[in-house]
């Protein structure tokens, strides 16, 4: 289980409670368990704030089944359980805008050298509006094929199909 059930209290013994085939229950007294419960999760190396506010350990082990269930499929969405205003610590890291423009400044450095032509340089610069306005600041972790395919129908029409596949292939790479 990816999605680990817990909760803040402890027994009146001063104990921990513990995952059990039954829910959370106190090692030493199995019969007493916790009234409210919280879940406590990993998304892609980091984690993520606690999703609490639930009264029940079968309220808790549904979200939980759901959570895992959407990150099997690919269609788990972290933004959906940062909170309002909330979010993640190393987010701007993985965004699209910001991990482009890094890649740009390291491009620059090859034509500094004489790796790559300025020309080129100076095509990517052009072209970045386009990816930026698409992608913004979307965690890169998170676009997949078909992310890569939206970005393919979102390009203008007036693009004859060799720029559209220049386009591509930046975005590819």
């Amino acid at each position: 289980m990816k999605v680990k059930i817990r909760s803040q209290q402890k027994c009146f013994c001063g104990s921990s409670f513990a995952p059990t085939a039954r829910g959370l229950y106190c090692p030493k007294h199995p019969t007493v368990a916790p009234t409210t419960f919280y879940l406590d999760f990993y998304w892609l190396g980091e984690r993520m704030p606690k999703l609490s506010g639930f009264d029940s350990y079968r309220a808790a082990a549904l979200k939980a089944a759901s959570i895992e269930q959407e990150m099997e499929t690919g269609e788990f969405n972290p933004t959906h359980y940062l909170g309002s205003g909330k979010r993640s610590r190393n987010s701007h890291k993985f965004g699209f805008e910001y991990l482009f423009k890094e890649w740009l400044k390291l491009k620059e450095k090859d034509a500094a050298k004489d790796l790559i032509s300025p020309a080129h340089i100076q095509e990517l610069k052009r072209r970045q509006g386009l990816y930026i306005g698409f992608f913004k600041s979307t965690d890169v972790r998170m676009i997949h094929e078909k992310e890569i395919h939206d970005f393919f129908h979102a390009l203008p029409d007036h693009l004859k199909p060799k720029s559209q596949k220049n386009y591509m292939g930046r975005i590819q790479v």
